[in-house]
């Protein structure tokens, strides 16, 4: 017995440092640049810094960050450009370490200004964003195994959790999808069926088996590019039917890191 998990223990420490091709991280690394810019100008475009965080007189903390306190509305500005340029040299490359560092700690400070605000995507981007940090660039040819398989399993959790969280009574019995579908009956060319229990059923059902086999059919080679249609009609129609921000775009792109690294 000792043996044996001993021989695991080694056989695992030599999986996880086996050199793989390192363009996945770059395209990754790329990729979540994109998402970030495109969240940071949608900031500067539907005018939330000011309402959201220059304009509050109070804001309610997390529990145990109370001490995160607003700067002053030249600074909060500035945190926001600093965040689009960080955003702008992760798409690029440039000076990837500096960005992505200047990146999570401004995100972070915004994530972590109003709990009231939370949204688990947002949540999602702080870790992205601190895990690269200790991640390669992307710019060797050859990184470490243990680099992709922290990245799958981090665009794996939510999948995962979305599954979970979708095992309750509730969704179980077509709630919220019921109402969510029902607000949506003039959707272009299916909407008009949104009504109808069946599909009520088929959409929650059909979500949660998607979100709990997403990770295991990603895994397996035959099942990969199958699974990787679906998830992306998926993620496109939620894209589509419910306001959920950029999270869909993101899911589709950090999904790639399932394929082969070359």
């Amino acid at each position: 017995m000792h043996l044996d998990m001993n021989n695991l223990l080694n056989k695992t420490k030599s999986t996880l440092n086996k050199q793989v091709d390192g363009s996945f991280l770059s395209v990754f690394r790329s990729c979540f640049g994109f998402v970030m810019l495109m969240k940071v100008s949608s900031f500067f475009h539907s005018g939330w810094i000011e309402e959201l965080f220059i304009n509050p007189e109070f804001h309610f903390k997390y529990y145990g960050f109370g001490w995160v306190k607003e700067f002053p509305e030249p600074v909060m500005w500035l945190v926001f450009i600093l965040l689009g340029l960080s955003a702008v040299g992760m798409t690029l490359g440039y000076k990837y370490k500096l960005s992505n560092i200047i990146l999570f700690f401004c995100w972070t400070y915004v994530f972590l200004l109003d709990q009231t605000y939370y949204n688990n995507h947002y949540y999602l981007f702080a870790l992205v964003a601190f895990l690269l940090i200790f991640l390669p660039s992307g710019k060797e040819r050859s990184v470490p195994n243990w680099s992709l398989w922290s990245l799958r399993l981090l665009v794996g959790l939510p999948y995962f959790f979305g599954g979970l969280a979708k095992i309750n009574l509730d969704w179980l019995q077509g709630e919220p999808m019921r109402m969510l579908l029902g607000a949506k009956t003039r959707f272009p060319i299916i909407g008009r069926f949104f009504e109808y229990e069946s599909l009520v059923y088929f959409f929650s059902y059909s979500g949660l088996i998607i979100d709990l086999l997403a990770v295991p059919l990603l895994l397996i080679r035959r099942t990969r590019v199958p699974m990787f249609v679906v998830l992306s009609f998926y993620h496109f129609l939620n894209s589509q039917l419910f306001s959920i921000g950029f999270f869909p775009i993101f899911m589709v792109l950090a999904t790639f890191v399932f394929f082969d690294p070359d």
